[in-house]
């Protein structure tokens, strides 16, 4: 969440209820804000409760050309804290202005700077120096580095995909990050984990590094825990339907968290599994490392079986039904998972390590540690741009959050 000053001109002509001294600035008691997100502005102002306000006024400009374009004005009546502006378009740069009114007094209009809403933040991970970036989505400037991380080797999205979630080496517990540079610690007890899910139920799900799977509840009460055979390598929630699924190399348990139980079973057996990802028609998509994707059901019946040379990470954009994957060849493929079409292109990368897609228009970024990029191509799979930073010299995994936190 980020915060824009805005500028202010105080009527001063007349004693008046916004100004009882005659000579104090308007902007001393009322603060307005403005929040930029991917679909809305939030615009509130405080310190107003002293005020006799009887209504307000909210105009948004459109700014082209360094010109401002009227839009739409809004009126509020009655004492209002604020107003959200969806009718918005995250292409697009825009100034607004408020102004209060309280009997026959009207303050001027108090105006925003520029702003131009968008669909969030791309965290850049170096795995290879443990560092963790946050850039903004539009020109992949950098937006700020995080505190309080020495050593971070797992990082995920909440729930709310606003705030990623990264777990420290040298603290026992998680760490919820946030792009303007505030981090919320959550001490755990003693122990170090090393994975770590959100349940949309409130439940979280960690593995600790004795490869056992423990289940929290709100109050982080330990509600269930199990050893798992093997080496636990992933763990995924279906924010959906609740189900937990635990990946080792002795293959996949699935979990079902309920009421008065919690139930779990090994559905599928393999040694050989490199990634899993859940689509959202209740299917799991398992990788293998030479390079075939199977897809399972719930119950871990395979449904369909593909080569993709080379494999190395996917994503799924639900909002076109699509699965982009990477291949250690260099190149980027998607597939069109009604109709099963499959299209690679080959975009001059080395080895793109990781992937994400921005649901909301479409957009690719994949990171390349070996050529030190992160590059963003169109729903099309054209290349648009690439960018690099001294700091991140291995970009290695991405993260997506639409709103900033």
């Amino acid at each position: 969440m980020f915060f824009i000053t805005l500028s202010s001109c105080t009527e001063r002509a007349r004693v008046n209820p916004f100004d009882p001294g005659g000579d104090e600035d308007l902007g001393k008691f009322i603060s307005p804000h403005l929040t930029s997100s991917h679909d809305r502005v939030y615009f509130w102002w405080t310190d107003v409760s002293n005020y006799d306000i009887d209504s307000a006024v909210v105009t948004r400009y459109r700014v082209e050309a360094g010109t401002l374009r009227k839009e739409k004005g809004v009126s509020l009546s009655g004492k209002i804290s604020g107003y959200v502006d969806q009718d918005i378009s995250y292409d697009k740069k825009y100034r607004y202005s408020v102004s209060f009114s309280s009997g026959d007094y009207t303050t001027d209009e108090i105006f925003s700077d520029t702003i131009k809403p968008g669909p969030g933040y791309l965290w850049v991970f170096d795995r290879y120096y443990y560092y963790l970036l946050v850039l903004s989505y539009d020109g992949m400037h950098l937006y700020t580095t995080l505190p309080d991380l020495v050593y971070p080797y797992f990082i995920t999205r909440t729930l709310q995909d606003t705030v990623v979630a990264a777990l420290d080496l040298f603290f026992y517990g998680f760490i919820l990050l946030y792009p303007n540079s505030r981090a919320w610690k959550v001490s755990l007890g003693t122990k170090r984990y090393k994975m770590i899910a959100f349940h949309p139920e409130g439940i979280l799900a960690l593995v600790d590094y004795n490869n056992r799977i423990i289940l929290m509840d709100e109050n982080l009460r330990v509600v269930y825990q199990r050893d798992v055979s093997g080496d636990i390598r992933w763990l995924k929630v279906d924010r959906d339907t609740g189900d937990i699924f635990v990946g080792s190399d002795a293959g996949i348990a699935r979990i079902l968290p309920g009421v008065s139980s919690i139930s779990y079973q090994m559905i599928y057996t393999d040694s050989s599994m490199h990634g899993i990802l859940i689509e959202n028609k209740k299917k799991l998509l398992i990788t293998y490392g030479q390079g075939q994707l199977n897809a399972l059901d719930y119950g871990g019946n395979i449904i369909s079986s593909q080569d993709f040379p080379g494999l190395v990470s996917m994503k799924y954009d639900s909002s076109k039904n699509r699965l982009w994957l990477t291949s250690n060849r260099g190149k980027i493929f998607f597939q069109d998972m009604d109709s099963k079409t499959v299209k690679e292109f080959c975009s001059g990368f080395l080895y793109p390590e990781d992937i994400e897609v921005n649901p909301r228009n479409g957009d690719v970024y994949v990171a390349d540690p070996w050529m030190g990029t992160v590059c963003v191509l169109d729903s099309s799979g054209e290349k648009l741009k690439c960018y690099s930073n001294r700091k991140i010299p291995y970009p290695s995994k991405l993260i997506l959050t639409l709103i900033g936190g």
